[in-house]
């Protein structure tokens, strides 16, 4: 898992130098999900991303260069469709807010992912023109709904 916290700790710097998205311990180990450690994360990733500045730094990614605010938006691209594969992997809803879904293909239609290079998402395949958002949005990141 790329960590979101250590966006925080980079994002939080006064040095005028990028900072690095980088490896950190899984929240999962073992079996056993630490929801202290989840909490704390997110509670610093939001403190950064409301810091002033925070949205127009460069954060070296390995999906490629991102400001700040193209890394929010890859967050909750991310948070949004792995929560579709979480509720799909164990027989949950699997709706998303339609305007939620329909705003996150919006921009990746017109900028992509880029994260089929990496292994994150699989390559787009395609969805009939009816399709809801949210089945647009799944299709668009490699996802067979």
């Amino acid at each position: 898992m790329w960590s979101a916290g250590l966006f925080a700790t980079r994002c939080s710097c006064t040095a005028p130098r990028p900072m690095r998205w980088e490896r950190r311990t899984p929240l999962i180990t073992s079996g056993m999900i630490r929801w202290g450690s989840f909490e704390r994360r997110a509670q610093e990733v939001v403190a950064a991303f409301r810091e002033p500045g925070a949205l127009s730094r460069t954060v070296l990614h390995p999906a490629g260069d991102r400001s700040g605010e193209e890394l929010l938006e890859l967050r909750i691209t991310e948070f949004a469709v792995h929560a579709w594969d979480l509720a799909r992997a164990i027989g949950a809803n699997e709706q998303i807010d339609p305007l939620l879904a329909d705003e996150i293909w919006k921009r990746l239609s017109v900028t992509g992912t880029h994260l089929e290079r990496g292994g994150y998402f699989d390559r787009p395949t395609s969805a009939r023109n009816d399709a809801s958002p949210l089945i647009r949005l799944l299709h668009l990141t490699g996802r067979h709904p």
